[in-house]
């Protein structure tokens, strides 16, 4: 039974803990309950799918209808040599990861301890230590928000890139994924090339070609939490800044001025920084501005320190300016702005 809550506080809902209100509120359970509230939305002036809310920022109180994607399921099925993952798009997306390797399954351990749902996980194209979403991605269930119906996406249709899809382009904001399903694999490899990943599974003692999907969990988990606040005690939203991709030229130039750049070669020539690196080289890692704050040990993480949305907007357009000035190079945010 569809229950419609009016003036929510949505700070338990957005891991900055930005204490706004919503005019409407709505909790669904099932892909039914989804279908029904459709039929609705045109009662209100706007409304949005929110998940964990560890990708938003609002900006202000929200004067319309939030959509609480709370539908669960995990189930299993072998196909072929494969294993399909199910998972319902409210589910948390670590524990289907943790149900996942617990099952001895390749294929999603290295994104261990990403917070949010299931749900959001394809519109980020989320991804971690050589791994993303659309390497194992099969297909998913989708309610189109203004047809009504179900609708189903395979990776072509989702158009992955690099922390995107068509979820948050041409179909931004009509859709609200109910179900993904994912290519696992019990004779799988564990992907562990990149070098931090591979020494701490060298101080467990454990080899890079040997390890199970446990213990390549395990590791991530170790080195999140020792460079990742948790935003139960520390509010953010993880990385908040994508790592810019440059050309090549640009590349050359930016070496010669700054040969110790941390950089990543890309297949089609190009190079992916680390915005990190370029944060922290400007020696800003920690700074404090009006109650917003650069992580200490991760200057991609900005946190609310109380200044709340205001200073968290204006800090970030900050550090955007002073990282153009710098380097000549435009960088984005992950979270999504809600005004």
């Amino acid at each position: 039974m569809l229950r419609i809550q009016e003036h929510v506080n949505l700070q338990p809902f957005n891991t900055f803990a930005i204490p706004v209100t919503a005019r409407y509120f709505c909790e669904v359970t099932s892909e039914a309950e989804l279908i029904s509230l459709c039929s609705q939305l045109t009662d209100y002036p706007r409304y949005m799918v929110l998940g964990g809310g560890s990708n938003v920022l609002f900006c202000n109180h929200y004067d319309g209808l939030i959509i609480h994607n709370r539908i669960q399921g995990i189930s299993f099925e072998a196909k072929n040599q494969k294993v399909h993952g199910q998972f319902g798009g409210g589910e948390n997306w670590h524990e289907c990861v943790l149900r996942s390797v617990e099952q001895g399954l390749y294929g999603i351990e290295n994104l261990s301890l990403i917070p949010g749902t299931v749900g959001a996980a394809p519109v980020q194209n989320i991804g971690a230590y050589g791994v993303e979403i659309k390497d194992v991605f099969v297909s998913l269930r989708a309610v189109n928000l203004i047809a009504g119906n179900v609708e189903i996406f395979n990776a072509e249709r989702c158009q992955f890139d690099y922390r995107d899809s068509v979820f948050k382009q041409a179909e931004a904001g009509k859709f609200c994924i109910t179900e993904v399903t994912l290519s696992l694999d019990k004779a799988g490899s564990p992907k562990a090339g990149y070098g931090e990943l591979s020494a701490e599974l060298a101080q467990c003692g454990i080899s890079a070609e040997d390890a199970t999907p446990k213990q390549m969990s395990n590791a991530v988990c170790t080195i999140r939490k020792r460079k990742l606040p948790d935003p139960s005690e520390l509010p953010n939203a993880g990385s908040f800044f994508k790592n810019p991709i440059v050309s090549a030229d640009k590349h050359q130039q930016l070496k010669q001025s700054f040969p110790d750049m941390v950089s990543y070669a890309l297949p089609n020539g190009e190079y992916k920084l680390a915005c990190g690196w370029l944060i922290d080289a400007m020696g800003w890692k920690g700074k404090l501005q009006n109650g917003a704050q650069i992580h200490q040990q991760q200057a991609l993480v900005l946190i609310n320190r109380g200044g709340g949305a205001e200073a968290i907007c204006n800090f970030a357009n900050d550090i955007k300016a002073a990282v153009y000035e710098r380097y000549g190079v435009t960088i984005e945010s992950e979270p999504g702005w809600i005004s």
